[in-house]
């Protein structure tokens, strides 16, 4: 019951696991990829808002980034 993660450094998937290492984790199969893994279970609400909101910013349209910036 884990998600992916994409784009976290190696650096942030490392202090991640480090200070919150119930959450945090990663398999062999992830270990030369900027990604980390997430228990759902003890993945904090904010946390998972913040990861997917920097994902939108670095995958949508400009505009659809400035549109969603401007409802909220």
């Amino acid at each position: 019951n884990s998600m992916v993660l994409l784009e976290v450094s190696f650096d942030e998937r490392e202090m991640l696991i480090e200070a919150e290492p119930a959450t945090f984790h990663f398999t062999p199969h992830y270990k030369d990829y900027p990604s980390v893994l997430a228990r759902l279970e003890t993945l904090h609400p904010g946390s998972l808002r913040a990861f997917l909101e920097r994902r939108f910013r670095k995958i949508a349209k400009k505009s659809v980034v400035k549109a969603w910036e401007a409802r909220n």
